[in-house]
């Protein structure tokens, strides 16, 4: 086999054993191989610049960086992708064939490689979010076992986590001795968890002080320290898409079409793209909502779409624009500048369209 033809190379990525399909620049097929992991890296090295597709799974930015490194050009996909191309069984040769044919199809786009930087930032949200839920199940855990023995001194989270052991032990005194045993545990395991999320916290806000991007684009309203890492830390520096409308689309914050001939018809958010960039726009913006009903104001966009939509309807928009500003300003390079679609303005708080229609009053659902 002469390696020196080889311009196009799919690759199923494992663990210890990797298989490669390799192919010409004419689409001839050069045979397969099978390469351990200490093998594989030698054995790229050996090979002309060539366009090495992979599905983009984890370990898949570590491979971009070393093959980018070598004079490649590395390929990730989405795995999705190759799934769709997959007929019968599947073995780890199959797949490395469909990989390349899959790179090879009309629309193949890479997925974003992030940087270290940017993936061991997202590592503090992936933790943050694990470590939310599991203080939430501790403190509704523990007020559980109280409402159990009839206890209702304490009622929410932060109220149980910051009574004083005094505080406890008096209103255990008369439980059962397994029950003390079970709250004192439980408790000690909520603070230590709390304190987990803040160390985390802080870990986040460093990072962000430390970076201009992040910086930048907290300064929108609306979207606080939490959302502007979450987006530095997702977004290529320079952005790939050519406007902020591409983004927003890219996190499938825009209707889903259902058009036939010339009727358009418009459905509910794709959904598409990063889950977790979208749900933390979709927070900010909620947030922002809630604002403009304490406040009384907002910005004149979303108190628009607060007065002639129902609540979670001017929510998923307003996100749409964060997104599409986040991003404009990052592909522009420049800061948050307000228009008029930003100006402050009155809020009557008669929101909610579908709860006037039903005489409630507005709320946060």
């Amino acid at each position: 086999m002469d390696l020196s033809e080889v311009r196009f190379v799919g690759l199923d990525l494992a663990k210890r054993v990797f298989a490669v399909q390799l192919q010409s620049a004419d689409g001839h097929d050069l045979g397969a191989r099978t390469l351990a992991r200490d093998e594989l890296e030698p054995f790229f090295a050996s090979l002309p610049p060539s366009v090495i597709a992979m599905e983009a799974c984890a370990g898949a930015g570590y491979w971009c960086d070393v093959f980018s490194a070598q004079g490649h050009t590395p390929l990730p996909l989405h795995a999705r992708a190759v799934a769709r191309l997959r007929m019968g069984p599947k073995n780890d040769k199959k797949d490395a064939a469909l990989i390349l044919l899959a790179a090879h199809l009309p629309g193949a786009r890479a997925v974003l490689v992030k940087s270290r930087d940017q993936i061991a930032a997202l590592s503090l949200h992936r933790m943050r979010e694990l470590v939310l839920r599991q203080e939430t199940a501790c403190a509704n855990q523990l007020l559980a076992f109280f409402l159990e023995m009839g206890s209702i001194r304490w009622k929410t989270a932060l109220s149980i986590r910051q009574a004083s052991d005094d505080e406890v032990n008096a209103e255990v005194v008369d439980m059962p001795a397994e029950m003390q045993f079970t709250i004192r545990s439980s408790l000690t395991r909520l603070r230590a968890v709390h304190a987990e999320n803040v160390a985390i916290k802080k870990a986040l806000l460093r990072w962000h002080i430390s970076h201009a991007r992040s910086i930048t684009l907290a300064s929108i309203p609306g979207i606080g320290f939490g959302a502007a890492t979450a987006l530095t830390a997702s977004i290529p520096d320079p952005p790939p898409w050519a406007s902020g409308r591409a983004f927003s689309a890219y996190l499938g914050l825009v209707p889903i079409q259902h058009s036939s001939g010339d009727r358009p018809r418009l459905g509910h958010i794709g959904r598409g793209g990063d889950h977790y960039l979208r749900r933390a726009l979709f927070l900010a913006s909620r947030s922002a909502a809630m604002l403009c009903y304490r406040k009384a104001e907002g910005p004149s966009s979303l108190v628009s779409l607060l007065n002639r939509k129902p609540f979670n309807v001017a929510v998923s928009a307003h996100a749409a624009r964060l997104a599409r500003t986040s991003c404009q300003m990052l592909i522009d390079g420049t800061k948050f500048e307000e228009t008029a679609a930003w100006r402050p303005v009155p809020f009557n708080g008669k929101g909610d369209t579908a709860a006037r229609r039903r005489g409630e009053a507005p709320h946060d659902s």
